[in-house]
């Protein structure tokens, strides 16, 4: 009967493990490292393993937040980067209209809003970038396909008009390419964007703390992305930015479990 129950209660507990909700805030140390790259550029690779060394930083997902958008305006040199869209690379050209980019280019690294060149010499983006301003506090909860974005302003500060963006980003995720700059070569990509969804937050104001507060939901099934690209690694992030940039002014994320 004792070994009956306690099988139960490991039951019951390891059931509980599996279905908890995982929670990630953001902090106003934070560095979002966004990479806009692709398979059709043979001056690519060196970046791409530059932004996989983080993959090992003891500070992954407290301070630096690594993201490798595949961009598709190279496809025409022969090889269709399934990595890329559309949409990253108008993220990019968003950043050069803002004179945030000298120009849309790959291997491009932007780091908090700023252009950022250091990472050939392989130097850590904290020497020479500025972290993210004092910003409303990002709290993301992550319910197996259920997510959950809360922004809450920090005292004496407005939340702006925002839009939130979710991430999967994917780990060990291989692709052998055939044709163009980089034909005959292995990748295995991290940090690569699998999937994104944005949508615009509306601020409310609690009546009685008169506290502003935000909160949007998202469904994601993460799942399909592991039988899909063959990886058993995946993580999440989650960020915000203002209509003005697409700068994020809060982000956070971690390891999906």
């Amino acid at each position: 009967m004792r070994a009956t129950l306690l099988s139960l209660l490991a039951g019951l507990v390891l059931s509980e493990s599996v279905t908890a909700a995982q929670v990630f805030h953001s902090r106003s140390d934070s560095y979002a490292i966004e990479l806009f790259t692709s398979e059709g550029c043979s001056s690519c690779p060196p970046a791409e393993r530059w932004l996989g060394s983080y993959r090992d930083h003891p500070e992954l997902w407290q301070t630096y937040f690594p993201i490798a958008w595949h961009v598709d305006y190279w496809d025409y040199l022969g090889w269709k980067d399934d990595f890329a869209e559309s949409r990253h690379a108008n993220r990019q050209r968003r950043y050069a209209k803002n004179d945030q980019f000298t120009g849309v280019y790959t291997p491009g690294v932007i780091v908090n809003g700023q252009e950022y060149r250091g990472w050939r010499r392989g130097s850590e983006v904290s020497q020479s970038i500025k972290q993210l301003p004092q910003s409303p506090l990002l709290k993301m909860n992550v319910a197996q396909r259920h997510i959950t974005l809360s922004l809450t302003a920090a005292e004496n500060l407005q939340i702006p008009d925002v839009k939130a963006t979710v991430l999967v980003l994917g780990f060990d995720v291989r692709s052998n390419v055939t044709r163009g700059e980089n034909r005959g070569k292995r990748f295995s990509h991290d940090f690569v964007v699998l999937h994104s969804q944005s949508k615009p937050i509306e601020n409310t104001v609690d009546e009685v703390s008169k506290e502003q507060n935000s909160v949007s939901t998202f469904t994601i099934n993460h799942e399909k992305f592991k039988q899909r690209y063959k990886t058993n690694s995946l993580a999440i992030v989650a960020f915000v930015e203002t209509p003005s940039s697409p700068t994020p002014i809060a982000i956070a994320g971690g390891w999906l479990e």
